[in-house]
């Protein structure tokens, strides 16, 4: 885990809008699908408290970013950073991602031999980009 933190996720995780499993004495779950995502992050997302391990293992990387934050300090967040989401600006946040994407693919392919590469998500790969 500490290499690759993904390397604890199940194959169905890459696959499945909605895999649950568990961790010691602790139950999880991973959501991808859309519907899912909509509902617990903005219908419903007093429901859904944030971990406080979770918190406490991001908290020094993303500071009280969306990703740790919550309740009103989330709220605002959200609402100020919703649209630069919104669908007319994906085309061009589009090509952006994809250049992020494609930099650390490249810094991946020449950190680790071609077998292994696959499934390595650095934690870096956004910073080309903020």
């Amino acid at each position: 885990m500490r290499r690759n933190a993904l390397s604890v996720l199940p194959n169905a995780a890459y696959q499945e809008e909605i895999v649950s499993g568990t961790m010691g004495p602790r139950r999880w779950h991973l959501v991808q699908g859309p519907e899912a995502m909509k509902r617990i992050f903005l219908d419903n997302v007093e429901n859904y408290p944030k971990s406080s391990v979770m918190v406490r293992m991001l908290r020094p990387a993303a500071g009280n970013s969306l990703m740790t934050a919550s309740g009103d300090d989330w709220r605002w967040q959200r609402r100020a950073i919703g649209p630069v989401f919104a669908s007319r600006n994906m085309g061009h946040l589009a090509p952006m991602m994809v250049e992020a994407a494609e930099i650390a693919a490249a810094r991946i392919a020449a950190r680790l031999p071609t077998d292994r590469a696959k499934g390595v998500w650095p934690t870096s790969m956004t910073r080309p980009v903020t």
